[in-house]
């Protein structure tokens, strides 16, 4: 009798969230993105980090049917040269990313949209006790890729 007590009382724990592992945040996230279904879309994106590239510039990136197809400065406005656009993460990439993060990671800290499930912030040190080692991405301003976007949205510049 006290051993089913104790299966009621761990399943009742279960129930409230108490169990819940560091990757259930990243799996409601996956599913938010799963069920918004967009494959072309433009986000604002930095990469806070000492390694070099496009990190620690503020970006605007075009996704078109799942590939990166355009970026360009935020600041300036200045494209984003063709031969980096592969280096350049869409959604998936991110979340991808924010998984190794959950798995891999010493310490992390990471944030999803409310609504379309896409990483907002990935706060990550990889390594204890390295030095430069961490890196930051923060994302926001998604939209889905319309024709009347480009001119009606104040979120994103017009491209190059």
């Amino acid at each position: 009798m006290k051993r089913a007590s104790s299966l009621g009382v761990v399943l009742l724990l279960a129930g409230c969230g108490l169990f819940t592992g560091p990757g259930d945040d990243l799996q409601d996230a996956r599913d938010r993105w799963a069920s918004a279904g967009l494959a072309s879309y433009y986000f604002q994106y930095t990469q806070s980090c000492f390694c070099g590239g496009l990190a620690n510039q503020n970006l605007m990136i075009q996704v078109t049917a799942g590939h990166v197809t355009d970026a360009w400065t935020l600041e300036d406005v200045v494209p984003v040269a063709r031969e980096l656009l592969p280096t350049l993460p869409t959604v998936p990439d991110l979340l991808e990313i924010a998984d190794r993060a959950v798995r891999e990671a010493y310490r992390r800290r990471l944030s999803y949209h409310e609504s379309l499930g896409y990483p907002t912030t990935m706060d990550i040190d990889w390594i204890k006790n390295a030095v430069d080692d961490e890196v930051v991405y923060h994302s926001s301003c998604l939209r889905q890729t319309s024709p009347e976007a480009a001119t009606s949205d104040p979120c994103r510049p017009p491209p190059p």
